[in-house]
């Protein structure tokens, strides 16, 4: 039986084709908080923006 991630893997590639990018609200909230580009970020998840 294949876990989770041995699945993810088989369809990752769909995945990254259909899913959307980032709003430019994100990048300017970002931007103000933190006044500049930050050197790392995180993944901030996979819910829907904006939340219903």
């Amino acid at each position: 039986m294949a876990v989770g991630a041995e699945v993810f893997g088989e369809v990752a590639g769909d995945y990254d084709d259909a899913r959307p990018g980032y709003p430019p609200a994100l990048a300017e909230a970002i931007l103000a908080y933190h006044g500049r580009v930050p050197r790392r970020l995180v993944e901030v998840g996979a819910h829907r923006w904006p939340p219903r």
